[in-house]
Protein backbone atom coordinates (compact mmCIF):
# COMPACT_ATOMS: atom_id res chain seq x y z
CA UNK A 1 0.00 0.00 0.00
CA UNK A 2 2.84 2.45 1.05
CA UNK A 3 4.58 1.33 -2.83
CA UNK A 4 1.03 2.25 -4.63
CA UNK A 5 0.61 5.97 -2.51
CA UNK A 6 4.07 6.46 -3.63
CA UNK A 7 4.03 5.68 -7.17
CA UNK A 8 0.55 7.75 -6.84
CA UNK A 9 2.61 10.52 -5.73
CA UNK A 10 5.73 9.99 -8.27
CA UNK A 11 3.08 10.61 -10.95
CA UNK A 12 1.22 13.41 -9.28
CA UNK A 13 4.65 15.04 -8.85
CA UNK A 14 5.82 14.41 -12.63
CA UNK A 15 1.95 15.51 -14.05
CA UNK A 16 2.50 19.13 -12.23
CA UNK A 17 6.52 19.63 -13.34
CA UNK A 18 5.08 18.61 -16.97
CA UNK A 19 2.30 21.22 -16.42
CA UNK A 20 4.54 24.16 -15.43
CA UNK A 21 7.18 22.59 -18.26
CA UNK A 22 3.82 23.30 -20.53
CA UNK A 23 2.59 26.80 -19.19
CA UNK A 24 6.29 28.19 -19.25
CA UNK A 25 7.00 26.82 -22.91
CA UNK A 26 3.51 28.63 -23.78
CA UNK A 27 4.35 31.73 -22.07
CA UNK A 28 8.09 31.52 -24.19
CA UNK A 29 6.33 30.72 -27.22
CA UNK A 30 4.17 34.06 -27.07
CA UNK A 31 6.61 36.15 -26.63
CA UNK A 32 7.96 38.85 -29.32
CA UNK A 33 10.80 37.07 -30.30
CA UNK A 34 9.01 34.17 -31.45
CA UNK A 35 6.57 35.86 -32.86
CA UNK A 36 8.46 38.46 -35.11
CA UNK A 37 10.73 34.91 -36.32
CA UNK A 38 6.94 33.62 -37.36
CA UNK A 39 6.47 36.45 -39.31
CA UNK A 40 10.33 36.86 -40.58
CA UNK A 41 9.25 33.20 -41.55
CA UNK A 42 6.07 33.99 -43.21
CA UNK A 43 7.56 36.83 -44.97
CA UNK A 44 10.41 34.73 -46.50
CA UNK A 45 8.12 31.90 -47.67
CA UNK A 46 5.72 34.79 -49.91
CA UNK A 47 8.63 36.31 -51.43
CA UNK A 48 9.89 32.77 -52.40
CA UNK A 49 6.55 32.10 -53.86
CA UNK A 50 7.48 35.07 -56.39
CA UNK A 51 10.35 33.52 -57.89
CA UNK A 52 8.78 30.04 -58.37
CA UNK A 53 7.00 30.59 -61.68
CA UNK A 54 10.78 32.06 -62.66
CA UNK A 55 12.50 29.10 -61.18
CA UNK A 56 9.56 26.60 -63.30
CA UNK A 57 10.28 28.67 -66.31
CA UNK A 58 14.17 28.41 -66.46
CA UNK A 59 14.18 24.58 -64.77
CA UNK A 60 11.80 24.35 -68.07
CA UNK A 61 14.51 25.61 -70.40
CA UNK A 62 17.01 23.81 -68.63
CA UNK A 63 15.10 20.35 -69.53
CA UNK A 64 14.46 21.76 -73.32
CA UNK A 65 18.26 22.20 -73.70
CA UNK A 66 19.12 19.02 -72.34
CA UNK A 67 16.21 17.20 -74.31
CA UNK A 68 18.01 18.94 -77.65
CA UNK A 69 20.93 18.10 -76.94
CA UNK A 70 20.33 14.35 -76.91
CA UNK A 71 18.39 14.01 -79.67
CA UNK A 72 21.42 15.84 -81.16
CA UNK A 73 24.07 13.29 -80.09
CA UNK A 74 21.69 10.53 -80.82
CA UNK A 75 21.38 11.75 -84.59
CA UNK A 76 25.23 12.13 -84.46
CA UNK A 77 25.01 8.35 -83.28
CA UNK A 78 22.42 7.01 -86.07
CA UNK A 79 24.45 8.84 -88.86
CA UNK A 80 27.97 6.89 -87.74
CA UNK A 81 25.49 3.61 -87.37
CA UNK A 82 23.63 3.71 -90.69
CA UNK A 83 26.77 4.80 -92.41
CA UNK A 84 28.43 2.13 -91.72
CA UNK A 85 25.09 -0.33 -92.35
CA UNK A 86 24.94 1.21 -95.70
CA UNK A 87 28.83 0.93 -96.75
CA UNK A 88 28.84 -3.19 -95.49
CA UNK A 89 25.85 -3.89 -96.99
CA UNK A 90 25.60 -1.67 -100.31
CA UNK A 91 29.22 -1.61 -101.35
CA UNK A 92 31.33 -3.16 -103.68
CA UNK A 93 34.88 -3.80 -102.78
CA UNK A 94 36.19 -4.58 -106.56
CA UNK A 95 33.80 -1.21 -107.62
CA UNK A 96 35.87 2.01 -107.91
CA UNK A 97 35.03 4.85 -105.67
CA UNK A 98 33.75 6.74 -109.00
CA UNK A 99 31.37 3.92 -109.94
CA UNK A 100 30.00 2.82 -106.72
CA UNK A 101 26.46 2.98 -106.20
CA UNK A 102 23.96 5.69 -104.35
CA UNK A 103 23.56 3.38 -101.54
CA UNK A 104 27.21 3.23 -100.67
CA UNK A 105 27.91 6.18 -101.49
CA UNK A 106 25.30 7.97 -98.93
CA UNK A 107 27.14 5.99 -95.97
CA UNK A 108 30.32 7.34 -97.01
CA UNK A 109 28.62 10.86 -96.66
CA UNK A 110 27.00 9.81 -93.48
CA UNK A 111 30.07 8.60 -92.28
CA UNK A 112 31.88 11.47 -93.03
CA UNK A 113 29.43 14.02 -91.15
CA UNK A 114 30.14 11.85 -87.88
CA UNK A 115 33.41 13.42 -87.47
CA UNK A 116 32.01 16.69 -88.71
CA UNK A 117 29.16 17.00 -86.10
CA UNK A 118 31.78 15.85 -83.61
CA UNK A 119 34.01 18.94 -84.19
CA UNK A 120 30.76 20.78 -84.18
CA UNK A 121 29.74 20.12 -80.33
Amino acid sequence: MNSSFTNNGIAASVENTLNSAKSTVEDQTNSSVFTEIRTSIANAQNSSRTFLNDIQYYDYIRWAVGISLSVFLLFICLCFFVGILLGFFCGNKEELPTKRGSASNVGGILLMRYPYFCVLI
